[in-house]
This record gives C-alpha cells, sequence and structure tokens, in this order.
C-alpha cells in the first residue's frame, strides 16, 4: 500500500512539473499569430531583404473578359474598365485562349523564363489609379525570396494569365467601379 502512495504522489508532483511547458507553448502560438498578422499587413525589412505583403486582405480577385481596346476586371456585380492598345488586347487574348502568337511576345519571353528557372508568379495587384492611369505590382517568388515589380496592368495581366497566376483588384477601386448587376 505505502508504495502505491509514492507512485501517486510522483505522478502528481510530474503533472505540476508539465503546465509551464504548456503555457510557453501557448505564448509561442500566440506571438506567431501576431507577428503572422504582422507580416499580412504590412512590408518590412529582415537583414536587408524586403518583405513584401503578398496577403490579399483588402483585394478582390477578378476575371478578365475582353473588347477591343479594352480590359474588363470583373467581380460579382462590380467592373472595372482599362483601356489599352489593341496589341495588348491581342496578347492578352491568346493568353486566355491559352494560344501562342507566330512569334513570342515579351510576355511568353517573361512566362519562359519564370518557368524554367523555377520563378513562380504569384499573384498580381492592381494597386492604385492616380491622373486616369492603373498601377500594378507583379510578385515572383523564388525559394524563400520575394520580388515585387511595378508593372502596366495590362503587362502585368498578360503574365499572369501565361503563367496561371491569379490578378487581384484593391477593394477601393471596386468600390468606384461601374455596377453591371
Amino acid at each position: 500500500m505505502g508504495e502505491s502512495k509514492v507512485k501517486k504522489s510522483k505522478i502528481k508532483k510530474d503533472k505540476i512539473k508539465i503546465w509551464p511547458y504548456f503555457l510557453v507553448a501557448f505564448l509561442f502560438l500566440l506571438i506567431g499569430f501576431a507577428f503572422g498578422h504582422f507580416i499580412a499587413s504590412k512590408n518590412f525589412e529582415i537583414s536587408g531583404f524586403l518583405i513584401y505583403n503578398v496577403s490579399t486582405q483588402g483585394y478582390t480577385e477578378v476575371s478578365i473578359t475582353l473588347e477591343p481596346g479594352i480590359i474588363y476586371l470583373t467581380s460579382d456585380c462590380k467592373q472595372l474598365n482599362m483601356t489599352t492598345t489593341p496589341e495588348q488586347i491581342q496578347i492578352i487574348q491568346s493568353a486566355l485562349d491559352k494560344k501562342l502568337l507566330p512569334r513570342p511576345t515579351s510576355h511568353d519571353l517573361m512566362a519562359l523564363t519564370t518557368e524554367n528557372f523555377n520563378i513562380t508568379v504569384l499573384i498580381v495587384k492592381i494597386e492604385d489609379l492616380k491622373d486616369c492611369t492603373y498601377y500594378a505590382k507583379l510578385f515572383l517568388q523564388k525559394q524563400n525570396k520575394v520580388l515585387a515589380l511595378d508593372s502596366r496592368p495590362s503587362d502585368a495581366i498578360a503574365i499572369a494569365l501565361k503563367s496561371g497566376a491569379k490578378i487581384y483588384v484593391k477593394n477601393e477601386l471596386l468600390d468606384s467601379a461601374s455596377n453591371i448587376c
């Protein structure tokens, strides 16, 4: 009987010693969540490397349709219209149709280069409108490095479509877009 009491008291002491580890693990999870939220909300620098915000929070994925001279970016009942050149329309249409033009375009070369060098086209973000000009960023990833390239929206759209990447528009821009429903 005496031996049984010793085992029970030892088990109780072991349980008491374990709870600080659970507390530490919980704190690490909490800190990890807070850090993850920080990463998703800002661009910041660590040891000389700029970490770009590739979060889609505040952005909406859009689909692309075309008419001569116009790119339509549509999500639900909102549609953003961008004017562009007939050449850009032809390039984007070939990307939508998954067809190659008789001669490779710079967009084809970019898509082939990223594919052959194991660079992923992550996403395209249409971010701003200034003086009737839209601004976009093309996000590329190679291993743990992310590059955000300032781009004309039509070029970024063509590259995204050729690479299978998604296209997003800032919600503020979509809020001011045409209502099509």
